[in-house]
């Protein structure tokens, strides 16, 4: 009899097992873990002009067929940012785009983290690839506008002249030259707009901070990045004059250049026939 009951009672906790099981008849596997492949089609760090009220982020997918909907997670993402909660592909297409709005009150000339990311399922995660589903950049909205052209006459290091533009911040009451001698290298200066030995004139970096010495983005064959030092002031005579001469309508800035190895030398370069529109 014992025996009898135990039995029945194990054929009874099956009975139960099977049967919750067969009430759910709506279940449906989920997708796995990669099957959307999507990711971020691009990125690069964000520098806004002083007008942007937004900027656009492009999603990219292997697969066209369907319409499909992507959740975006918001990762750090600054206060003053406004990121859709989700983005959806056409059916056949394999981009999507989508904006981030900025708000008016953004301080200018600030760097931010902006992170956002696609959750995993819709990812491929293992998959070689140069599209990724983290979304990672520095964001930065400035105010500089264009001042003026100018001729950059580098009479010592390249013996060449190029054509450069003059830009200012009336946040940070500072000029800038975005590529002074080599692409992504800019270089800042304060002036009050005299001449001679009264004028105001001194480097800086990004921030409005007095400074002397700075990377030039050149590069010397065998020691690598060149830098400058600016070792003058406008009260220097001569070769050791630094700011800007209005007779001749010209910056002269006497640079020491230097590589990881010593100097290289000492030699004044100019800024001269310098067009101000503002």
């Amino acid at each position: 009899m014992k025996l009898n009951k135990i039995f029945l009672m194990a054929a009874a906790l099956l009975a139960a097992v099977f049967a919750s099981c067969s009430d759910d008849d709506s279940y449906s596997p989920g997708a796995q873990a990669g099957s959307y492949d999507v990711s971020f089609a691009s990125q690069a760090n964000q520098v806004l002009g002083k007008t942007a009220t937004e900027f656009t982020i492009t999603l990219h997918r292997s697969n066209g067929s369907g319409e499909l909907t992507v959740p975006i997670e918001k990762v750090t993402v600054p206060e003053y940012c406004t990121v859709p909660e989700k983005v959806t592909f056409a059916n056949g297409d394999t981009l999507a785009t989508f904006k981030v709005a900025i708000a008016s009150t953004i301080p200018f000339n600030t760097e931010y983290d902006f992170e956002i990311r696609i959750p995993e399922i819709y990812t491929h995660p293992y998959k070689a690839q140069t599209m990724y589903p983290i979304y990672r950049v520095k964001l930065t909205k400035e105010d500089y506008t264009e001042v003026g052209t100018a001729v950059l006459n580098d009479v010592f290091y390249a013996e060449a002249k190029s054509n450069i533009k003059i830009e200012y911040s009336p946040s940070f009451e500072l000029y800038r030259i975005p590529n002074m001698f080599a692409k992504g290298y800019p270089f800042f200066f304060k002036w009050d707009k005299q001449s001679g030995s009264k004028q105001t004139f001194y480097f800086t970096d990004a921030t409005g901070e007095k400074g002397t010495k700075f990377e030039t983005g050149l590069k010397y064959k065998t020691h690598g990045m060149v830098s400058v030092t600016a070792y003058s002031t406008p009260a220097g005579t001569g070769d050791d004059f630094m700011g800007y001469n209005a007779d001749e309508n010209k910056f002269y800035l006497p640079f020491e250049w230097t590589v990881s190895a010593g100097l290289l030398g000492s030699g004044t370069i100019y800024i001269e026939d310098i067009k101000f529109t503002h």
